[in-house]
């Protein structure tokens, strides 16, 4: 596991990106989850750092838990350039989970969990199950916010048997909120419903971190575990307490070389600088008091205020 924290945090915030592409491999189909504890929270300066990370990265397909959205926030106010969007809102409190997913992916909705609460008061599990098309693989994905009180096993079990058994490659990913470290009955009954399936889990490593511990909650299920080639994952301290968990799939993809990047110069929009400069918080720099962090947090921002207003393009070179 990689390590990106530090006594000065925000000077870190593009580590993940250098991680997960010196990590993955760019030929193959690329994956990742974060239980992001509120997407736009802070002002939206959370969703800038986390979709900061994503430009020029080898992510194919990014998996997002306790996104908190509501209708209220549309999709092009989050929108990742470069990557579709599907979603679901838990609209209330908490909970919600998102993917998004690079051009060249289709993606079919097959079932997703209703914004309710059930019979006991208790958050229901966030779920979205989807089948992706890429490059003439066809597989299902499905995502999962599961809340801490719940025991999402009989929901899982009868998600492979209505869906998975109709496709070869299946991959389930998200926060379970079921502990694999610990011998609970819960785990045990988790880990016994998904062997009994035929799925296993890939990871090991405690992917939630806390004052007096952690745990091991944010999981890669799968019932082809050959296909994952590569596993990883790296703190984002910015972001959340769980960690970025990644992964490379054995599929192909064509990678279209025909062309460059360039930083597009021409199509400055004001009114979004404007827009991004006010969101900056002035009692951030009054509240550092060395004159080293407080230069490095001003250059972090102005960083990012240039990546949003002049972002990174591909063009394809004419023949």
């Amino acid at each position: 596991m990689f390590d990106s924290s530090n006594d000065d945090a925000s000077a870190n915030y593009l580590i993940p990106r250098a991680v997960m592409n010196a990590c993955l491999v760019n030929d193959k189909l690329n994956i990742c989850h974060i239980n992001v504890q509120s997407l736009c929270a802070r002002r939206f300066s959370k969703f800038e750092e986390l979709k900061l990370n994503f430009i020029t990265s080898k992510v194919d397909i990014i998996c997002l838990t306790e996104t908190w959205l509501d209708d209220s926030i549309t999709d092009a106010t989050i929108e990742i350039q470069g990557y579709k969007l599907v979603r679901q809102n838990r609209n209330r409190h908490g909970g919600g989970v998102c993917v998004y997913f690079k051009q060249n992916i289709s993606c079919k909705i097959l079932k997703k969990s209703l914004s309710a609460i059930s019979t006991n008061g208790r958050y229901e599990t966030d779920f979205l199950l989807l089948e992706m098309q890429f490059n003439g693989n066809r597989f299902v994905l499905a995502v999962y916010y599961n809340p801490p009180q719940n025991d999402c096993s009989y929901l899982l079990r009868t998600h492979i048997e209505q869906f998975c058994l109709k496709y070869e490659n299946s991959f389930f990913i998200g926060d379970f909120n079921t502990d694999f470290l610990k011998n609970t009955r819960k785990t045990n009954d988790f880990i016994d419903t998904i062997a009994s399936m035929s799925f296993s889990c890939v990871n090991f490593e405690p992917t939630f971190f806390y004052n007096d511990g952690c745990s091991l909650l944010d999981l890669l299920l799968t019932n082809s575990p050959e296909l994952v080639l590569k596993f990883n994952q790296v703190s984002m301290p910015g972001i959340s307490a769980h960690d970025l968990v990644f992964a490379t799939l054995d599929f192909e993809k064509r990678v279209d070389l025909d062309g460059y990047w360039y930083r597009d110069y021409n199509n400055f929009n004001n009114h979004d600088f404007e827009n991004a400069v006010s969101r900056l918080s002035i009692n951030e720099f009054l509240s550092i008091d060395d004159s080293d962090i407080l230069l490095n947090t001003l250059n972090n921002h102005m960083f990012i205020l240039h990546e949003q207003a002049f972002p990174v393009k591909f063009k394809k070179s004419v023949c």
